[in-house]
């Protein structure tokens, strides 16, 4: 490459430079906060699913224990009463 040809390339390159439209500032960081709104979002609906499903868990031990541990067959009766009939039909508990 000439020396001519080289100062044809640089001139090209600090026109090119100067040309373009300026960036807003900020640009990088409107991308991390974009990503970062993203990766919250996943994060939260990852918590929100394990602490519904350890919830639901917990519930299914409890009902479980009380129903093992109730005294007599009247007070599991008043029990089921009181409970939603979902959770009993869930758990294949019939009233009668």
């Amino acid at each position: 490459m000439s020396i001519g040809e080289l100062l044809m390339h640089q001139s090209t390159v600090r026109l090119h430079h100067l040309r373009r439209t300026p960036q807003p500032p900020g640009r990088l960081l409107k991308h991390l906060l974009h990503w970062g709104a993203w990766l919250n979002y996943l994060l939260s609906v990852i918590v929100l699913t394990a602490g519904i499903t350890a919830g639901w868990r917990f519930a299914e031990i409890g009902f479980d224990l009380m129903m093992n541990n109730v005294s007599g067959q009247e007070v599991q009766q008043q029990i089921i009463k009181k409970i939603p009939a979902w959770i009993l039909v869930y758990k294949g508990v019939t009233r009668r």
